[in-house]
């Protein structure tokens, strides 16, 4: 049976997450850094959770 934790993430969750993500690791996919990303965090996190 799979479990479905999703109810979990909201947008307190996916800050703390970030906050304690390496900042210095190399670029995303995308080719953003982590200050790039975070000059947009609260969007950047929105989006990421539609």
């Amino acid at each position: 049976m799979a479990m479905n934790l999703s109810h979990y993430m909201d947008l307190e969750w996916f800050m703390e997450a970030y906050r304690k993500t390496r900042k210095d690791g190399a670029l995303g996919i995308d080719g953003q850094t982590a200050k790039d990303y975070e000059e947009s965090l609260e969007e950047n996190l929105r989006s990421l959770m539609d």
